[in-house]
């Protein structure tokens, strides 16, 4: 190797030095300790550099422990570094992208072979000597891993990330080349030296650029053009081995005389099992998912986001289904409509966050208080739908009497019971039940109303709400 490229190269890691130095004075205050791990691992590369370009020069003294110690260390910080800045920029470490960063070792792993190993082997060199030269692409298959796993819509939505990717792709493939050229027995080239110091400047850029924080990006990559995109690298590197396996026997049967190398069958077969079995987690892992938001989505499709009962179009699916079994059965069967009274005066005075307490509690309170084939739905704002079939309209008064008892915080209710006659609507039976409830509002409130056909007739009637619990909570009397 020339000078003249080891030059070249000094200076890139020398503006590595620089770019840590004022990246590190920029983003440290803000947190920005993964990225002065980042750059420990950068000045260590940097002090590294001579003893690791040494290795590569035409006749150099065997490697040892003390040549190799810097390099190491500053791979091995580099890791901890994108560990700690997958944390920093608000990732989550998920099985799924473990999944990913295993099958993207699995495929490197298995161009190492072929790139170092092989020619190693082809060229004679001492088994004790292949570690050597598998070292580095080693290292950078485990940094490449790690990037694999904290790829996310942040990373992707943001510059430095993205020159992180960069910086250790091509990284990985200058020492891939290097460790390929010294198993053959060939000097370091110019390849392997520009792939080096593009890795050095985009290592750079990236700590002079701002950390990828979730808080900082607003505007990210979509979370599904993320997947889509890393689904779409993974299918490319999948086929890397079933390709080298392809070229391997095609090399063998064109080469006269030429026998089909087993270990390198063997090595390439084993890599597309392990690529198989991590493809097959990881299509479980997604179908796990798939089915788990598909459940969850359904939930919130039928209930109440706030209350957490059944929401308005579950309360008339399930009058509908009850209209039906009664029309089969000839069970009696009666709806009623419940409203908090003065809620509005309610919000307006203790706040939204009051009310939407109140609505919870009282749910949960009423829920309490019903026994098979009575449901409680929450039919918007204030207001309640109660189904109860195979009850007599005075068992219905009785429910609604024993849930009047139970709403919290000294609150009450109107409510307009309505009986089914046999032949209307599900849409006329709550309009009668609507009816009964204004009726019920109109007569003072805190009273329930029952309809026969068209007449509305009172079943009971409070005079006055329940004082407060001494609970500091307010009530109605509180209003004027």
């Amino acid at each position: 190797m020339s000078v003249a490229i080891v030059t070249v190269l000094a200076g890139s890691h020398l503006l590595t030095v620089v770019a840590a130095y004022v990246g590190v004075r920029r983003h440290l205050t803000r947190r920005g300790w993964a990225w002065a791990l980042l750059a420990a691992g950068l000045l260590l590369a940097a002090a590294g550099t001579l003893v690791k370009w040494t290795l590569f020069l035409p006749g150099a003294f065997k490697p040892g422990p003390v040549t190799l110690v810097l390099p190491v260390a500053g791979h091995l910080i580099y890791v901890a570094a994108l560990v700690a800045w997958t944390r920093h920029s608000g990732n989550h470490v998920t099985l799924e992208r473990v999944l990913d960063g295993l099958f993207v070792m699995v495929v490197l792993l298995t161009l190492c072979w072929v790139m170092v190993v092989d020619p190693a082997r082809a060229g004679g060199v001492a088994p004790s000597e292949v570690p050597v030269y598998l070292l580095f692409p080693v290292l950078d298959l485990l940094l490449l891993g790690c990037v694999t796993v904290m790829l996310s819509e942040v990373v992707f939505g943001s510059a430095a990330g993205l020159m992180i990717v960069v910086a250790a792709s091509t990284l990985f493939f200058s020492d891939l080349a290097g460790g390929r050229d010294l198993a053959s027995g060939l000097p370091v080239g110019l390849p392997v030296a520009a792939l080096a110091v593009a890795s050095n400047v985009a290592f750079a850029v990236a700590l002079l650029l701002e950390p990828p924080e979730a808080e900082q990006h607003p505007t990210t990559t979509p979370a599904d053009k993320v997947v889509r995109r890393r689904l779409a690298l993974l299918t490319v590197l999948g086929v890397v081995p079933v390709v080298l396996l392809v070229v391997e026997v095609s090399r063998s049967r064109l080469v006269q005389d030429a026998e089909i190398d087993l270990l390198d069958i063997q090595v390439l077969s084993g890599s597309m099992i392990v690529l198989l079995a991590v493809a097959f987690s990881r299509v479980a892992r997604m179908v796990s998912t798939a089915e788990s938001l598909s459940s969850d989505l359904a939930s919130l499709a039928r209930s109440d986001h706030l209350t957490a009962l059944p929401n308005r179009r579950s309360g008339d699916a399930e009058l509908g289904r009850a209209i039906d079994a009664a029309a089969v059965t000839g069970e009696t069967l009666a709806v009623a409509l419940l409203d908090l009274d003065r809620f509005k005066a309610f919000n307006d005075q203790f706040g939204h966050h009051a009310g939407d307490e109140l609505l919870v509690s009282s749910a949960q309170a009423w829920q309490s208080c019903l026994g098979v084939g009575q449901v409680l739905a929450r039919y918007g704002g204030e207001e309640f739908l109660l189904v109860c079939s195979d009850m007599p309209a005075s068992s219905v008064a009785e429910v609604i009497d024993r849930m009047r008892g139970f709403t919290p915080h000294g609150q009450n209710f109107s409510a307009g019971v309505a009986v089914w006659d046999g032949t209307e609507s599900a849409t006329q039976l709550v309009s009668r039940a609507d009816d009964a409830l204004y009726e019920a509002k109109e007569s003072g409130r805190g009273c329930t109303r029952l309809s026969y056909g068209r007449e509305a007739t009172p079943l009971e009637t409070v005079a006055r709400p329940r004082p407060m619990p001494a609970t500091g909570r307010p009530s109605f009397e509180d209003l004027p």
